[in-house]
């Protein structure tokens, strides 16, 4: 018997065990997220490049989900954070397949920017302080269908809250906090 061969564990979350599918992609999971995350940072507008995106893409985070793309788009305009934040930097690394799902990788994000602009929050204006918000550490994954789409999202969820300078909050509910709109975070 080969002790290297071994079955994954069956979730107890039919959702998750439904994501594995067939268990055997025929591409590089990790190469193909590292290419969307590249083609998010180039992109100069949120919903650029939706055919990436399975029909039945859903998004989860620490606060927020299950969301579709749709419900996205709508809660993201109005927000102003590239107009208020135009220089952010995200550093992402670590990428890994989770060892029980070979159609999802987990990476970590730690985003950097300063508030340069206004914020403008469906009309509540939050003054541009000119200071650099730090994000503490997150872990994001993505999770692929055997035909190289996207079907589900978790993003933002915090190594060690004490990092940086936005008490523990990340991505867009970091740079939200920074600019003054105090949000909790659990």
């Amino acid at each position: 018997v080969d002790s290297t061969i071994s079955t994954p564990p069956k979730s107890k979350s039919p959702l998750f065990e439904f994501l594995k599918f067939d268990g055997k992609p025929t591409f590089d999971v990790i190469t193909k997220t590292k290419e969307y995350i590249e083609m998010q940072q180039n992109s100069k507008e949120p919903a650029t490049y939706e055919e990436i995106y399975d029909e039945r893409y859903v998004l989860r985070g620490p606060v927020i989900g299950p969301i579709n793309r749709a419900d996205l788009a709508l809660s993201q305009n109005g927000l102003g954070l590239r107009a208020a934040y135009p220089n952010i930097t995200v550093d992402t690394f670590g990428y890994t397949v989770d060892p029980e799902n070979p159609y999802r990788c987990f990476y970590f994000q730690r985003w950097r920017a300063v508030h340069e602009n206004d914020l403008d929050v469906y009309g509540d204006i939050y003054p541009a302080t000119g200071t650099e918000a730090e994000m503490p550490v997150s872990v994001f994954s993505v999770v692929w269908t055997p035909e190289g789409k996207i079907i589900y999202e978790q993003v933002g969820a915090v190594v060690d809250r004490f990092e940086g300078n936005t008490q523990g909050k990340a991505a867009v509910f970091g740079l939200l906090h920074h600019a003054g709109l105090k949000l909790n975070a659990n």
